[in-house]
């Protein structure tokens, strides 16, 4: 009966982007086949009748129709789990609140381990030496990315390399590390970037942005938009539709890290 209830349509139809090489969206099935046999796993008696639909229609390979059209999780819908698209600590519940406070407070150990990488990045460049950044495919620009944490699979070489990093993570009591939909890493974002419109995987997480310097890039989302200052991180819900452009002077880039 289920199947019939809900308005649904193939998941291939639906793209988080136009970008085939883009991080963020690679091994989508795979993420969809580990969430499908972990909730096979671990369901139980308690599951919400929300979260069954949901689940069993990522399990046909389909995703439920939300009323709003910008509103356009590729992989996993839950009914009426909706959040504002970018809240702040005066805007959210308690609990998010407590969030923000705890990241605000980890900003300047988050630009320590920043520049420590960016120094090591530097260092290897004339080297064959490893490096943690990752080049993500953008619509114009260079976007950089050190992936803590990729998919719920932790990089325990970064997290030692990022002790501020990793002792937010553990104060958080984050679950992005048992989660396929779990994502932690620093992201640059060079002048002239731009990132299209597009929508995340999954409406069961929101987005935690701890910006690292001040820039005038403009971040869109679900109809609103914002810029990175220092000291006011802010959480997102990239199941909405968004966008990143940044037209700045050449020396100045977008830095920050963001849990999902």
């Amino acid at each position: 009966m289920w199947g019939d209830q809900i308005l649904h349509e193939p998941l291939q139809v639906r793209q988080a982007c136009a970008l085939p090489d883009c991080v963020r969206c690679q091994c989508y099935q795979e993420r969809r086949a580990l969430s499908v046999a972990r909730w096979r796993a671990q369901r139980s008696a308690t599951s919400s009748a929300r979260l069954e639909t949901a689940m069993r229609l990522l399990a046909l390979g389909r995703v439920t129709r939300d009323p709003l059209e910008s509103y356009r999780p590729t992989l996993l819908h839950i009914p009426e789990l909706r959040a504002p698209p970018l809240m702040t600590e005066e805007s959210c519940t308690s609990c998010c609140a407590h969030m923000l406070q705890a990241a605000r407070a980890a900003t300047t150990a988050l630009q320590m381990d920043y520049e420590q990488l960016l120094a090591e990045a530097d260092s290897n460049s004339s080297s064959s030496g490893p490096s943690f950044w990752k080049h993500n495919q953008t619509d114009q620009g260079q976007w950089l990315v050190a992936m803590l944490v990729d998919q719920g699979r932790c990089n325990n070489e970064l997290w030692a390399a990022c002790p501020g990093a990793a002792a937010l993570l553990r104060l958080l009591q984050s679950d992005v590390c048992r989660c396929v939909f779990g994502n932690a890493f620093f992201s640059v974002l060079d002048p002239g970037a731009k990132i299209e419109p597009h929508t995340g995987p999954a409406n069961a997480r929101l987005r935690l942005h701890i910006p690292l310097n001040d820039t005038p890039a403009i971040l869109r989302c679900g109809g609103t938009q914002t810029h990175w200052r220092v000291g006011e991180p802010f959480l997102m819900d990239d199941s909405y539709e968004h966008s990143v452009e940044y037209c700045a002077p050449p020396d100045v880039r977008v830095s920050a890290w963001q849990l999902l």
